[in-house]
């Protein structure tokens, strides 16, 4: 019955057409005019939104500011289908079901990120302060023609401010509970020949949570960072556009800060261990006090040269990013420290362990003109390189010191064409096709293990891994069909996705694992109506998806490792909607749809606190139990997929209240997840949540200056960004409380 209620949901929405924009760049403040046109890039060219035959979402600034959306995971507030929980410092965002949670050095996210157009492969890059943005863009569905390695979900398309002629500039200082402060600066200006513009913040707050053992407050933030680019229009035909930016991260955020359960395998020979399942409450050791637990420092930059000519234009991007990290957790919740992830030296004084760099150039050639042919053809040239260093203390058991390098390669040649044709070229057939080649490198890799603990134990002779390495190379297309009737546009679109395979650096006596691929298929319709007041689109979904990359951590040492899954099977529908009912208000809604299960799943290894590898695993089972020894691995075919809640969607509202001395906007969202899963096994449960922002803006006649009252999650949802299973019991990581506060800007040119 409920999937017939589903399927009747789908085709009211297909009758009634469809085309959500969610955004309004050109637009910021409503009025009873209609609609403005949104233009995106998704498709590697400027494209009008309702003409692109793909299901994309779009944030503008203004959305960005009015409803609290921070950071980059706060996109999934109002994109349906979008989940992006985070583990310590690492971003895991998924897209209908599409994601992974491998945070290992080497591997990379389901999900590809790119800010102004440079891939970002670190998952700690996924987590970004938004800071002088100009629009985000949510391509769903994999897009393994046009953007290739890891985009087997879809991809997230960052764009920065460009600099502007003559001078511009703001500042924003804003302050709240858990003594948040946060400073932005944002200065552009020059000429129409050069020009350039520097954006700038800084974010503090204290801690989040309780430490029920030493009483401090836990879970704080230190972030800073900046971007400055310089756009230089050499002639008429050529520009060239620079950027260079860094960041800082610091404090505890991101620490695993709460235990959820007794049950575990060694919970009796951890001293002081203790739990509680209490919100914004944990027991951690002192490592919990030193300050830069966890933090990263990123750098890098990206030059994108234009050369404009008669029939197509040229452009050639280029990339360098670097990064330091350093972490500890202590997902025992004891008052010894336990696990180190990531520290080199004294524990008081951590320094860099986790190293990466990396560089890849892009040219790119699109055509020019509305003739009946499109099309585009490009290239990827692509390194990185990093280094890792893990220590892992069971005090009076054992620990174990990892020390590897890991290296990427990646090549990739690609091409696209489009070809509109009939009455008035109403119907548009696209075909894309790449080919992408990999290569995986590990080497230097050693082992330390201490029998008895790191601290009084036996070292054994360090284990020297062999340098190994390993290639694959791959096709991936896409080809759609659509048919434009003047206010609605219908789609039928295949698509590709491939994610190249990895070393786990955390174990390098493990083989790779091996790419993922996967075959979609969508068919959407895309509407606007009641003369440009209403804008509607819907959608449904197939996805065959195999060989999928999981990670698992061992129930008896608590050291993780990355398998392949064999096959899954995922299906859903979309709805959104935008519209300006009356004047001055627009309202948005979006729903998603979703059942994602493992199709054929034989042989899984699950993570149980007692090492029950049964289908049966124990809700509770006694603390100090040794693993049950020849059980059979369970079959976990027809188990949900993880982050794959069955509904979610959102509503957002924008009123603009004109005054005789200025204007009042009052902005709200409330976004709703149904019940999901964080394990394959589906033991690791999030029930269903809501979080609310809102705020009200004022800004005078002049709009030199504005004022800001907000509020965000103000109902106080509690609910878990994360949550893993380990020997030492089940841990997770809760999303921010409610935070509240105000904000002063002031802009000049």
């Amino acid at each position: 019955m409920r999937e017939l209620r589903m399927v009747r949901l789908v085709c009211f929405l297909f009758v009634a057409g469809g085309y959500a924009a969610q955004a309004d760049t050109d637009n910021p403040s409503p009025t009873n005019e209609g609609l403005s046109e949104i233009v995106v890039t998704a498709t590697r060219r400027e494209e009008k939104l309702k003409d692109v035959p793909i299901s994309v979402s779009v944030l503008s600034t203004d959305q960005i500011n009015d409803l609290g959306l921070t950071s980059s995971q706060n996109v999934a507030l109002l994109t349906p289908g979008l989940t992006f929980s985070s583990q310590v410092l690492y971003g895991l965002p998924y897209i209908r079901g599409v994601g992974s949670s491998l945070t290992t050095l080497g591997t990379e996210s389901s999900v590809a990120l790119y800010i102004d157009g440079v891939y970002q492969a670190l998952e700690s890059s996924l987590v970004q302060n938004l800071d002088d943005i100009e629009r985000i863009e949510v391509l769903k569905g994999p897009q393994g023609a046009l953007y290739g390695r890891n985009a087997t979900g879809g991809a997230i398309n960052i764009v920065t401010k460009a600099p502007e002629s003559g001078f511009t500039g703001s500042f924003e200082e804003t302050v709240g509970n858990y003594n948040l402060r946060e400073e932005k600066i944002n200065v552009s200006g020059g000429t129409e020949t050069l020009s350039a513009s520097f954006s700038g913040f800084l974010r503090k707050h204290d801690g989040y949570y309780t430490n029920l053992l030493t009483g401090d407050r836990v879970e704080n933030e230190n972030d800073y960072g900046g971007l400055f680019k310089v756009r230089w229009r050499i002639n008429d035909t050529n520009t060239l556009t620079v950027a260079v930016d860094s960041s800082n991260t610091e404090g505890d955020v991101g620490a695993f800060a709460s235990q959820l359960g007794t049950n575990n395998v060694l919970a009796s020979s951890i001293p002081g261990a203790k739990y509680t399942g209490a919100p914004l409450e944990t027991y951690e050791g002192e490592e919990a006090r030193i300050a830069g637990n966890n933090w990263q420092r990123t750098r890098g930059g990206s030059a994108v040269w234009l050369s404009e000519f008669q029939d197509f234009d040229l452009h050639v991007t280029a990339g360098l990013r670097g990064a330091d990290q350093a972490s500890a957790v202590d997902p025992a919740a004891s008052s010894v420290p336990l696990i180190f992830f990531a520290i080199e030296g004294p524990r008081d004084n951590p320094t860099p362990a986790q190293t990466f760099h990396m560089w890849s150039v892009e040219p790119l050639l699109t055509s020019k003109g509305n003739d009946a042919i499109s099309w585009l053809a490009g290239g990827l040239f692509y390194r990185d390189g990093g280094h890792l260093y893990v220590t892992i203390d069971v005090p009076t058991q054992y620990a174990q010191e990892t020390n590897d390098n890991a290296e990427t390669e990646a090549y990739a040649g690609y091409a696209q064409g489009t070809y509109h044709f009939g009455n008035d070229n109403r119907w548009s057939a696209v075909a894309g096709l790449r080919y992408s080649d990999e290569k995986k490198t590990i080497y230097s890799a050693t082992q330390f293990l201490y029998l008895g603990g790191y601290e009084a134990g036996t070292a054994t002779p360090a284990t020297a891994f062999p340098n190994q390495d390993k290639s694959w190379d791959d096709v991936t297309g896409s080809a759609s069909l659509s048919y434009d009737f003047g206010s609605t546009n219908v789609y039928g679109r295949w698509a590709q996705g491939f994610k190249s395979g990895a070393y786990n650096l955390n174990d390098p006596s493990q083989g790779p694992v091996n790419p993922e691929k996967i075959n979609s298929f969508e068919l959407g319709v895309k509407s606007t109506l009641d003369d440009g007041h209403l804008e509607l689109a819907a959608a449904v979904f197939y996805y065959d998806y195999k060989n999928l990359q999981l990670a698992v951590i061992d129930s008896a040492t608590g050291g993780a490792f990355e398998e392949n899954a064999a096959n899954a099977r995922i299906k859903g529908a979309e709805f959104n909607a935008r519209a300006l009912p009356i004047s001055n208000l627009q309202v948005q809604f979006g729903l998603s749809l979703l059942q994602a299960k493992y199709t054929n799943f034989p042989n899984a290894s699950v993570s149980a606190p007692c090492a029950d590898y049964g289908l049966a695993i124990p809700e509770n089972c006694t603390p100090g139990t040794a693993p049950v020894a020849d059980v059979p691995a369970p079959n976990l075919s027809g188990k949900e997929m993880v982050d794959a809640p069955k509904v979610s969607g959102d509503v957002a509202v924008v009123y603009t209240i004109p005054v005789s001395f200025g204007k009042f906007d009052i902005s709200a969202l409330a976004n709703y997840s149904g019940l999901y899963y964080f394990d394959a096994a589906n033991r690791l449960t999030q029930n269903s949540y809501t979080v609310a922002n809102g705020s009200v803006t004022y800004h005078p006649q002049s709009d030199r200056w504005f004022g800001r009252i907000w509020a965000n999650n103000f109902t106080n949802s509690h609910y878990l960004s994360y949550d893993s299973s380990t020997a030492f019991g089940d841990f997770g990581h809760w999303a921010d409380p409610r935070t509240f506060g105000v904000t002063l800007g002031v802009a000049f040119h």
